[in-house]
């Protein structure tokens, strides 16, 4: 008896499958569509909305009672007009990730006379600096997009973050926030989300399988200086294999040195 289209389609997908895992790494990999016959596809498109109103006005008055402690905090000497400004990110978040970051862009400002006798403050989904200034807002922020593009890089800046934020009255914070507030759901809720839709479909009888497109992969970025690794007895060339051996999957991208920029 010879065989069913079926079965042959599956012995076909099983080599391809076998075949995947003699890749080279960061090829592939290989998807094999043995669908014939009557089909009927489903495609759904889920995006996030803009965070509310309601959303919008608890984050402002975290933020706005926050930058008024501060100022309240200490006297200043400076008649300089008092400027906070606030970065914005997904509450799930821990500000500490951010938190050096965010000190050294403060360094850096008041190095340059952006800002004066400086209070920093954080909270839920926001970190932030109050300090005098006489540079206008739109200076201000000239300023933070020189840092972001000559001392940042792109994949440094979280997906769901705000802002910047800059805030003198601070009756105007809830205003101000709602100006560049984001969505309501991050990428790796959505991601949670589809996941979780896709594994449900897949439970009926009359979905075969299912595939997701557009989700915004998570990585890792390692930033190393050759100097501090030789200090330390460490070849960068055995940083790929001390990851691979923890179980880490890596592309094929050759780590970049910046010595000047150094996270351990």
């Amino acid at each position: 008896m010879s065989p069913t289209p079926k079965k042959q389609f599956s012995d076909i997908n099983l080599k391809l499958n076998a075949l995947n895992n003699q890749l080279p790494q960061g090829a592939g990999p290989i998807q094999f569509q043995s669908d014939f016959g009557d089909t009927a596809a489903l495609m759904l498109t889920v995006a996030s909305p803009r965070l509310d109103e309601v959303e919008i006005a608890i984050r402002s008055r975290s933020v706005q009672k926050a930058i008024e402690e501060a100022r309240r905090s200490k006297p200043t000497k400076s008649t300089d007009p008092r400027v906070g400004a606030v970065y914005c990110f997904p509450e799930s978040v821990s500000p500490d990730a951010v938190r050096r970051g965010f000190s050294s862009f403060t360094q850096l400002a008041q190095q340059d006379g952006v800002f004066r006798e400086v209070r920093l403050f954080a909270g839920p989904g926001y970190i932030g600096l109050d300090g005098s200034s006489s540079r206008s807002d739109a200076q201000i922020q000239s300023y933070i997009d020189w840092y972001i593009r000559e001392r940042l890089r792109a994949s440094e800046l979280h997906p769901d973050a705000w802002g910047p934020v800059l805030i003198r009255d601070t009756n105007e914070t809830p205003k101000k926030m709602a100006a560049v507030a984001g969505d309501k759901y991050s990428y790796r809720e959505l991601d949670d989300f589809t996941d979780l839709m896709a594994r449900t479909m897949i439970g009926t009888p009359q979905a075969s399988k299912y595939q997701r497109a557009g989700v915004l992969s998570e990585q890792v970025y390692l930033d190393y200086s050759q100097e501090r690794l030789a200090n330390y007895g460490v070849q960068p060339s055995r940083l790929q294999s001390l990851l691979q051996a923890r179980n880490i999957a890596l592309s094929r991208r050759v780590p970049r040195n910046w010595p000047e920029k150094c996270h351990y």
